[in-house]
């Protein structure tokens, strides 16, 4: 219901704009699994494809979660695997020995602490076979990968299947329609202006 309000407030009043990378996302450490030691999850999301966010031995089933910071219409997102498996974390070892095979994304609306995550919108499953060699960059990046369209505010990316032990990832980004969505009392606000120019424009007409 409230991604219907949204998008006709926004198409009603010409705010929707093009695809955009998501800033001021954040990691959510209560919902993502313990990083090895010299690879934590702040190098997720810190621009560089060099540094890893590694699991300390969570191989299958580790978890990343991250927060956008609003509801945002998602779109797609680009996932750098692990580039310094094989050496120390910034090394670009570029090795196979903890590459993702398969992983899902989940979005939800809602997270109340923990690992415990509301309002669920959708998941996706990809799945990657290990390269073969020589590894380049390209190698580890799945980049342009479909989201659920919905409206979202939390990503989870759960590993399902992995070459090793210490399964992450070196870079996230995520995408979405425009910024974030307003809270519902200002969708509401949105809607009525809408509905009283409206009225304003029939009053004029007739």
């Amino acid at each position: 219901m409230l991604k219907r309000i949204a998008m006709i407030a926004f198409a009603a009043v010409g705010l929707m704009q093009a695809e955009s990378v998501i800033g001021g996302v954040s990691v959510l450490p209560g919902a993502t699994t313990t990083a090895y030691a010299g690879y934590g999850s702040s190098y997720a999301i810190d621009g560089s494809s060099s540094t890893d966010y590694a699991s300390n031995g969570g191989a299958a089933g580790t978890q990343i979660a991250f927060d956008l910071g609003g509801l945002y219409q998602l779109t797609t997102a680009n996932y750098t695997d692990r580039t310094s498996s094989g050496g120390g974390n910034g090394s670009n070892a570029m090795g196979f020995s903890d590459y993702v095979t398969q992983y899902t994304y989940s979005v939800y609306t809602g997270y109340s602490g923990g690992n415990t995550f509301t309002g669920f919108q959708g998941s996706v499953t990809y799945s990657h076979s290990t390269p073969a060699g020589p590894a380049t960059l390209a190698s580890f990046q799945h980049f342009g990968e479909a989201l659920p369209n919905v409206l979202a505010q939390y990503i989870v990316f759960n590993v399902n299947t992995t070459n090793g032990s210490n399964p992450g990832g070196a870079e996230w980004a995520f995408f979405a329609e425009g910024g974030a969505v307003p809270e519902p009392a200002t969708l509401m606000l949105v809607g009525l202006t809408c509905v009283a120019l409206g009225a304003v424009r029939k009053v004029r007409q007739s």
